[in-house]
């Protein structure tokens, strides 16, 4: 119960950091500035989730820097976060009640009833639809690959080698004092990996949820968000309603060409064996990850990433929030022709105080994002660098990228002992594919998206000069994937493409629309006659062989997900291992373990 109250306490800090600097977030969505939405929902659920993310990144942040300066002035018998979650909550109240009484519990009560009615409308009903069937998919998801019964918590077999770290990192926090914080599986030598999202859930545990729902809780809670953010983000660049519930699906349910070339193999293997084979049935029945590049077999592009690197969306999450702050600056630069005045005075200062509030959400997520998501933080930056050319308002874009580089600097100094060991870029041309040639990258490119690039040519000859520069944009991280490594192991620059692609399919989604709407507009009662029918259809048809293309391989990988995880690694929560190690060692003890990876030793926090 007092964890959820935190989290509550959290979305309301979010919430009242975010109101303040967006009175009214229906403007950040407007594609049209003269458009008159017809639903209230978009801007409420827009709010909604960046406030929760926001709250949840800031209040994490909080309480462990109070935890940390803290924890040598504490006795053994109190726990930093217990003195650091008072200190926190308490403030926080005192802080809402002022707030609130002098709002006169003014709390965008105008708001809920238009909600509300337009859910009795219908209109808003959809969105409480989608709602539902997200929340059902997440829960899905996190509690199917890693859950608790009774002293046991259970990994699936496509997760639990990430959950080694993952547990261990919550229980070293909450079992343990972590402080200075050091990565539990090699001890000694401070921490390069991004962990407090590991944090979050470390103190929800410490805050007495469950070891499976401090990690899943967080889990939904940032996928659901992450939709909703995505589906703003999507109406915001298109205008259309359509591309808030198709754009989240079409990451989920991905393409790529790795369904075909099961198939075929499927197809190949019976006609060589001469006997007949179910194809149905071994899709249905499949327990490894397809396709046919390097690493597929891991489920490097699926939806177990979702499920495996939970921090992972949390994240998007709050790249997604930058970006739907910084964007009535593009749209302004573009209307403006910035880039002709680009060294012109005017273009660079802040001049509005609306603009000035509204870049502090947004430098607040670039200052603590570093330690939260490093590979989100990256993926933003290579983003933002194109838009700013064109915007108005360009040294908000300076301030907010050099607090990022800043606060990762001094992050991983403090961290780690020195930045190099966090991040140390080299050129490596050609990423994953067999070579460094253009045309191997291409066709890597094309067997693990399918047919999304050439459909993202299509949308890109569109018309609209900000749809034009989004997608440049957005192919800055693929280029910087196949050309630049920040660390040992290239494979982690899968992130930077899956987030381009998340964003690459609402142009995707606003194409499908385009083609499926009737393109003359016809009177209500007016028949469809034979002219029109034949084309009508023949788009329709289109758009179904679009959709299954698009989403084949995820359908399949979702089978797999599930078909995988029946089988599960357990370790207990309370053996006598760790029992013992808890009431015989310190708290910030230090052991030389035997090579244990997801293993109940870590539970212990040490």
């Amino acid at each position: 119960m007092i964890a959820l109250i935190w989290i509550l306490l959290a979305w309301l800090t979010g919430w009242i950091i975010f109101h303040a600097a967006v009175p009214d977030p229906h403007l950040l969505l407007q594609c049209n500035p003269t458009e008159k939405t017809s639903s209230p929902w978009p801007s409420f659920l827009f709010q909604f989730s960046a406030s929760l993310m926001l709250g949840l990144l800031l209040n994490s942040w909080l309480t462990y820097l109070f935890a940390a300066a803290l924890n040598r002035a504490l006795p053994e018998s109190v726990h930093p976060l217990l003195v650091a979650n008072l200190m926190i909550m308490i403030t926080a109240i005192t802080v809402f009640g002022i707030y609130f009484s002098r709002q006169r519990f003014h709390f965008e009560q105008s708001k809920w009833p238009v909600l509300v009615r337009s859910i009795q409308s219908g209109t808003g009903f959809r969105f409480v639809l989608l709602i539902v069937f997200w929340c059902a998919l997440a829960y899905w998801l996190m509690h199917y690959t890693f859950y608790q019964t009774g002293d046991y918590l259970h990994a699936g077999y496509s997760v639990f080698g990430d959950f080694a770290p993952h547990t261990a990192l919550t229980a070293s926090f909450s079992e343990g004092r972590n402080w200075p914080t050091q990565y539990p599986h090699f001890g000694g030598d401070g921490i390069s990996y991004h962990f407090m999202y590991y944090f979050l859930c470390a103190n929800l545990y410490f805050l007495d949820l469950p070891m499976e729902w401090a990690i899943n809780l967080p889990s939904i809670l940032s996928l659901v968000s992450f939709c909703l953010l995505l589906g703003s983000l999507a109406y915001r660049l298109t205008g259309r309603l359509f591309t808030y519930l198709l754009t989240p699906l079409l990451l989920f349910f991905r393409s790529s060409t790795a369904f075909w070339s099961h198939l075929v193999g499927l197809l190949q293997e019976a006609h060589q064996s001469g006997r007949t084979l179910n194809i149905m049935q071994s899709l249905l029945n499949q327990r490894t990850f397809i396709g046919s590049t390097t690493h597929d077999d891991w489920g490097l592009w699926g939806v177990n990433v979702y499920a495996n690197q939970r921090h992972f969306l949390s994240g998007l999450s709050l790249a997604l929030i930058v970006l739907l702050l910084i964007l009535p600056d593009v749209k302004t630069g573009l209307a403006n022709n910035s880039i002709s005045r680009f060294f012109r005075r005017d273009t660079w200062l802040i001049h509005l105080s609306t603009n000035r509030k509204r870049l502090v959400p947004a430098l607040l997520i670039m200052l603590f994002l570093p330690y939260w998501h490093g590979s989100a933080l990256v993926w933003l930056l290579l983003v933002l660098v194109p838009l700013a050319l064109f915007a108005n308002n360009r040294l908000s874009f300076l301030t907010l990228g050099l607090t990022a580089l800043t606060s990762a600097l001094v992050q991983s100094r403090f961290f780690s002992g020195h930045a190099t060991q966090v991040v140390k870029p080299a050129i490596l041309i050609g990423f994953l594919a067999d070579d460094d040639s253009f045309l191997a990258i291409l066709k890597y490119l094309l067997l693990v998206t399918g047919i999304l690039i050439p459909l993202v040519i299509a949308a890109f000859v569109m018309k609209g000069t900000e749809r034009k520069l989004v997608i440049i944009s957005l192919f800055m991280p693929v280029i910087f994937t196949f050309t630049v490594s920040l660390t040992p192991d290239v494979t982690v620059n899968h992130k930077l493409l899956i987030a381009s692609i998340a964003i690459l399919n609402i142009y995707i989604a606003d194409l499908i629309s385009h083609i499926w709407q009737k393109k003359r507009k016809m009177l209500p009662r007016e028949p469809v006659t034979g002219r029109f029918k034949a084309p009508l259809i023949m788009k329709r048809i289109l758009v179904g062989i679009l959709v299954i293309l698009l989403t084949i391989t995820g359908v399949e990988e979702w089978i797999i997900v599930k078909n995988i995880n029946v089988n599960t690694v357990s370790i207990q929560l309370n053996s006598s291992l760790a029992v013992w190690i808890k009431d015989h060692t310190d708290p910030d003890a230090l052991f030389v373990t035997a090579p244990y990876h997801y293993h109940s030793f870590f539970l212990s926090g040490r």
